[in-house]
């Protein structure tokens, strides 16, 4: 099943597994997108970052780093169905599409 998700600035979207249970979530691409980046620098970045529910809330991880010359990054993490991740963006100023798909758990 395909899954996705658009990260606007200032959002923090939760991904809760409820109906997925016994699956894994595989993200497999962040973009950039450049219709959003009007109020960036020319070399700034913007990062795709992820905490998990047993992670304080101020630290997340980073799972990559965008900016109009590398817009697209490839990303091959699997999530387990069991945890509830929120996924947002280390700025406000940009847009990030996610996309990936639910895989069976074994």
């Amino acid at each position: 099943m395909v899954w996705s998700l658009i990260i606007e600035p200032g959002t923090r979207h939760v991904v809760n597994f409820k109906n997925n249970r016994g699956r894994l979530l595989h993200i497999s691409k962040a973009t950039l997108d450049l219709s959003s980046t009007a109020g960036m620098l020319k070399d700034e970045h913007i990062s795709l970052m992820m905490n998990y529910e047993k992670q304080p809330s101020t630290k997340g991880v980073i799972l990559c780093n965008l900016n109009e010359q590398n817009n697209q990054q490839d990303l091959d993490l699997n999530v387990d169905g069991r945890l509830i991740v929120t996924l947002y963006s280390s700025n406000n100023k940009a847009t990030i599409h996610v996309s990936g798909y639910f895989k069976r758990f074994m």
